[in-house]
């Protein structure tokens, strides 16, 4: 009558750790950065965006997120191209990143502004606008 859940867990090590500044900027020194091992680079950083790196031949890289609409530098706060929805904020930088309050608002894909809180009883998402 009823459906079960089977649950299995396994302890395993701790592969990485990351902690950021609130624009998404990684604190090397309490991250796993400083203590790094020879396990694979995780691409997927800050909001689990997939940085790009290491793109030129030599190693290195304009160390950019890539949020799907637009790129996200986490060294200035701030995105490298306008926001496709410009119009919608007009009182607000285009290159301005979550509404310059991080803690406050989220911006998943590099399109709109939204606020996640929690109401006691579930998650709520809305989209903010500058208006």
């Amino acid at each position: 009558m009823g459906d079960s859940l089977l649950l299995n867990s396994r302890v395993r090590p701790l592969l990485e750790e990351d902690h950021y500044y609130p624009f998404g900027l990684t604190m090397a020194g309490i991250s796993d950065k400083a203590l790094k091992t020879n396990y694979a680079e995780n691409k997927y950083m800050f909001n689990g965006k997939e940085l790009q790196n290491k793109e030129f031949s030599d190693g290195t890289g304009l160390e950019l997120m890539d949020f799907g609409a637009r790129f996200y530098d986490a060294q200035i706060g701030r995105w490298h191209n306008i926001d496709p929805k410009v119009e919608k904020h007009e009182n607000a930088s285009p290159y301005s990143s979550f509404g310059n309050n991080p803690l406050l608002f989220i911006d998943p894909d590099g399109r709109d502004i939204v606020i996640h809180y929690k109401d006691g009883k579930q998650d709520r998402t809305y989209t903010y606008t500058y208006d």
